[in-house]
């Protein structure tokens, strides 16, 4: 162990011998000992960061290391960079290695570590999300956007609620978000008066129609609207080509991430149960959809522009628009050759036809995946509507599933909804 210590030690200063030698017209190996090492947002050092730096999810930031000489001044100096967590920022640095591009993947913190032959020093990166231009109707109200041509769906970009829409009630009229203001036990009180708004607490507001869910959605203001099936399908596209999305760190490889299960897999989280009230004052057991800051990681989806999105495969679906350019909530058509009564795991053993409906509705960018794979789950019925139902999606362990078996006016404990805004 001792001469494997050695050997590692030798080869590491040999290393930055040779970084030092192939600049030695900036500065020598002997001048370390009169140099102070700054870790500088700009070149020349005007901007020295000492213990944390911020950084805004998305964005790229630039640091220069530079040797502070009292007689050669301010100068660059080849360091060796690391990164504690590259699912949180992603570490990239030039050929001089005495500049480095950090890219932030996902809010979060990090330990980035930057190392001289004679000094080491740390600094905490701290990852927030992006400014939400206002979005929502509360000074907390978490919404975030999704890039335009998301999953190549050909959309213009637009904003999604963070997490399924909770109830709320703004009861001293200050636009914050407290306890006590939004639902978490009765569920019969959600349509009365109550506002949608994304937050990570409260109870996720289900046993609403998606006639209701819509009207509450438009509420919100100008450009506001319940979540369309093509923009779900957009986000949907988007995160499958997002390596941290899938449980075994690659894309195609294990899962994709589905959420609350009873079976507590690698892609999901064993639920616990709760009792809610139903809006006919019936008590029903439901699952814990995990609510709260203490969020389960197989709850969460990264777009490719690093914004998260949460709970969109859980026991309780949500209620999609079919048709995001009309006013109003939009069901699926139902005639013309569309079978009913049919229920199917994966996606490739559906045999169907119908007009109204293209793979692209439904399925994912591959294709091939499979509902082990954490893509499928196909619900069909005609249920009490002889001309269109409502779309229901991410239930049953996929965020894929996708299903029309209750009419637009239908209220259940195992639906909720999201709103979008379009700029």
């Amino acid at each position: 162990m001792h001469l494997n210590s050695l050997f590692k030690q030798a080869l590491k200063v040999f290393i930055f011998s040779l970084l030092f030698a192939s600049c030695k017209s900036i500065i020598s190996v002997d001048d370390l000992e009169q140099t102070e090492l700054i870790i500088s947002k700009q070149i020349d050092g005007l901007e020295a960061i000492e213990e944390n730096l911020d950084l805004v999810n998305g964005e790229e930031q630039e640091l220069y290391s530079l040797a502070l000489n009292e007689e050669k001044g301010s100068i660059p100096l080849p360091v060796r960079w690391s990164i504690s967590d590259s699912t949180i920022v992603n570490l990239s640095s030039d050929e001089s290695v005495s500049n480095v591009t950090l890219t932030p993947l996902q809010t979060g913190s990090v330990t980035l570590t930057v190392e001289t032959l004679t000094l080491t020093k740390t600094f905490n990166l701290i990852v927030s999300a992006p400014p939400q231009d206002n979005i929502g109707v509360a000074l907390s109200d978490e919404w975030v956007k999704v890039p335009s041509n998301a999953g190549g769906m050909s959309l213009p970009e637009f904003y999604v609620m963070k997490y399924e829409a909770k109830a709320w009630k703004d009861d001293n009229n200050d636009g914050v978000i407290q306890e006590g203001e939004g639902n978490k036990t009765h569920l019969k009180l959600a349509n009365e008066n109550y506002t949608p708004i994304s937050s990570p607490d409260f109870i996720p507001w289900v046993g609403i129609s998606a006639n209701e869910a819509s009207a509450k959605c438009r509420a919100l203001g100008e450009g506001y609207d319940i979540i369309s099936n093509r923009e779900w399908q957009a986000i949907l596209r988007d995160i499958e080509t997002v390596d941290a999305n899938w449980s075994q760190g690659s894309v195609g490889s294990g899962c994709l991430k589905k959420g609350g299960s009873n079976n507590g897999s690698e892609c999901s989280w064993r639920t616990r149960k709760y009792d809610v009230i139903l809006p006919n004052g019936t008590t029903v057991e439901l699952d814990n959809l995990n609510w709260g800051n203490e969020r389960d990681n197989n709850n969460k989806f990264i777009l490719t522009n690093g914004n998260e999105v949460h709970d969109m495969t859980t026991s309780a679906g949500e209620w999609t628009d079919w048709d995001r350019d009309t006013v109003g909530f939009q069901g699926m058509p139902v005639k013309g050759g569309c079978e009913t009564n049919l229920s199917f795991n994966n996606f490739q053993d559906i045999s169907y036809s119908c007009s109204e409906i293209n793979d692209e509705d439904f399925n994912s960018a591959n294709g091939g995946y499979t509902i082990d794979q954490g893509v499928g789950d196909w619900m069909a019925y005609a249920g009490n509507s002889t001309t269109e139902n409502a779309v229901i999606r991410g239930r049953r362990g996929s965020a894929f599933s996708f299903g029309f078996y209750w009419t637009k006016d239908h209220e259940s404990y195992q639906a909720g909804f999201r709103c979008v805004y379009r700029p």
